[in-house]
């Protein structure tokens, strides 16, 4: 996504965001080069049923085409395959990177990468060593301070080895837990909830399955 200016027949284009989510190896040289082309575009013309995306010298960079004519039929949606959606991030907001992302590491998650959102904002990733998804997206907007957290937030769960262990690493670092560990049900998983700086709760849940 991203945004742009039209005047006649000049094109701006502001920094793209994109998700950044890792794939094969010719797919990101790909994506790497098609980023790197877009930002030279300075200016397009349509010749015929093809839009020229061209460079300060006129050069074309990019050649657009329909590659098929379009089909006016009703469009009927095609049955959902077995793992082609998944559940890839969560994403809230935070008032101190430095903090937020001390307090997740603390946690067990890893920081992974970040991306700058124009002069607006930057999205730190964080997720569990080893696994791609779902990841932690947190998103710090330059300049504000405090957040609303509502009542409709609930809570992120992480599942752990060794509650007791957890809680007493976690007390070293200053993270202590809004009340002691318990069960919900009889012979259910131990459960605790601790909060991030701004706030939010998350559930740490002592796996009994394995």
């Amino acid at each position: 996504m991203g945004e742009y200016r039209l005047e006649a027949d000049r094109l701006t284009l502001q920094p793209l965001a994109t998700t950044l989510m890792a794939g094969p190896p010719e797919a990101m040289a790909a994506e790497t080069a098609f980023l790197a082309t877009i930002a030279r575009v300075v200016a397009w013309r349509v010749d015929g049923a093809a839009l020229s995306l061209l460079d300060a010298t006129g050069a074309e960079l990019l050649r657009l085409t329909d590659a098929a004519p379009v089909d006016t039929a009703p469009v009927q949606s095609p049955a959902v395959k077995e793992g082609s959606m998944e559940l890839i991030h969560t994403c809230y907001r935070i008032t101190d990177p430095g903090r937020s992302i001390a307090f997740y590491e603390a946690l067990g998650l890893e920081r992974r990468r970040e991306l700058p959102i124009r002069e607006e904002a930057v999205n730190y990733f964080l997720g569990v060593p080893g696994k791609a998804a779902p990841e932690l997206e947190l998103t710090y907007n330059f300049g504000v301070d405090s957040y609303e957290l509502g009542t409709a937030y609930g809570h992120v769960a992480l599942t752990i080895d060794d509650m007791e262990a957890t809680l007493a690493a976690l007390a070293e670092k200053g993270i202590t837990p809004e009340r002691p560990p318990y069960s919900v049900r009889e012979g259910g998983s131990l459960i605790c909830f601790v909060r991030d700086p701004d706030g939010y709760r998350i559930e740490l849940i002592e796996r009994n399955d394995y």
